[in-house]
């Protein structure tokens, strides 16, 4: 697929790109071999403790409004009585609503499928009021008017798609149904987009079928790390506290104020109701019983190339990852991103844009 006008734009936008607070490192790659486990958010510090229970009393689903547009959010006046659930302002935003997916194995996942070209495929992370489009809402639309077909998924107990409470959600179970999703689309080549959770299932995904993965593109990703590691960051107590404690906007708001972003000013109106609307149907079982193993010690056998961002101001990742990443991986390249949190891609969208665009042609 010729990519032409594409790249002379991007050349001709780079020349004038303000000098951002980055350090990039094009890393040799050192085998490393740390040992294979299994850690569980928060289970050995009791953070799930009553979790379940606190949680089970919210109000039944929503059910979504069909027709949104991709561009777009649409503010839709819902009273608490058709909505089911107590809200703290009368207008609600809701993610655009895309197409389902009748898995093999029983399950309906929910998707948006944008643009025509070479399919990236989008997976975000977990946390209160996660979805595909709230996580990449950025990045998304702008790969599909350059040449791509995209491919945004609500991950399995996320935004609109099934969230089964009878089952256990380790990593295997969520990058499952993501590839159920691409054999049901008759996709066979993608590049994955992850951050966090979708970090680590983008890296399993590429570890169990790599000729299904051209490219990767990982934004602060778990799975590389014991879990002892991820607890002990500030971040991801707050993780914890906010399904824990009472479901509110305010305990939604701490957690995207203090645990993921740096920049402050994203955390707006729009962001905070959007997820607000989905943090009201999330089933916890998808957090309580989550389960991420360490794949450290498989790194060195990825051979597709891989880009790495991360933001140096992380709260929810500790940094010694980066440099696991840096040595386990054979073809690799960092991007560290000053005054950034977990968020690379909302902190820094068009920075983000343009340095995953170059990624993908060249």
């Amino acid at each position: 697929m010729p990519f032409f006008t594409v790249r002379a734009r991007t050349k001709l936008i780079a020349a004038s790109i303000r000098i951002y607070g980055i350090l990039i490192m094009a890393l040799i790659p050192i085998a490393t071999a740390l040992p294979m486990s299994e850690w569980q958010y928060g289970q050995s510090q009791g953070l799930y403790s009553n979790l379940l229970d606190r949680l089970q009393n919210r109000s039944k689903l929503l059910n979504p409004i069909n027709g949104r547009q991709f561009f777009e959010h649409d503010d839709q006046t819902v009273s608490q009585e058709q909505s089911g659930v107590p809200t703290m302002s009368s207008s609600i935003v809701k993610p655009p609503e895309g197409s389902y997916a009748e898995l093999s194995n029983g399950r309906k996942i929910h998707y948006l499928d944008h643009g025509e070209g070479p399919v990236v495929v989008f997976l975000h992370g977990s946390g209160a009021g996660a979805s595909g489009h709230s996580n990449f809402k950025g990045n998304y639309p702008y790969f599909a008017q350059v040449g791509f077909r995209v491919i945004v998924p609500d991950l399995i107990g996320y935004g609109y798609s099934d969230k089964p409470d009878d089952v256990e959600y380790p990593l295997q179970f969520f990058a499952e149904n993501v590839t159920l999703l691409l054999e049901h689309l008759g996709i066979d080549e993608v590049v994955l987009i992850g951050n966090s959770l979708g970090g680590a299932i983008s890296l399993h995904i590429a570890l169990e079928q790599p000729k299904l993965v051209k490219k990767m593109l990982l934004m602060a990703p778990g799975g590389v790390e014991e879990q002892a590691a991820y607890g002990a960051m500030p971040g991801m107590k707050i993780f914890f506290e906010t399904f824990a404690g009472e479901p509110s906007k305010e305990n939604l708001k701490r957690f995207l104020s203090e645990a993921l972003v740096h920049d402050q000013s994203v955390v707006d109106d729009e962001l905070l109701d959007e997820r607000w609307y989905v943090f009201q149907q999330q089933n916890p079982q998808a957090v309580k019983t989550m389960q991420v193993p360490n794949m450290a010690s498989r790194l060195g056998e990825l051979e597709m190339p891989v880009l790495v961002m991360w933001g140096l101001n992380e709260k929810i990742m500790p940094e010694t990852g980066i440099n696991i990443l840096a040595k386990g991986i054979k073809d690799v390249k960092i991007i560290l991103v000053s005054n950034c949190g977990h968020w690379v891609m909302v902190e820094h969208r068009d920075f983000f844009n343009r340095m995953a665009e170059d990624f993908l042609e060249n």
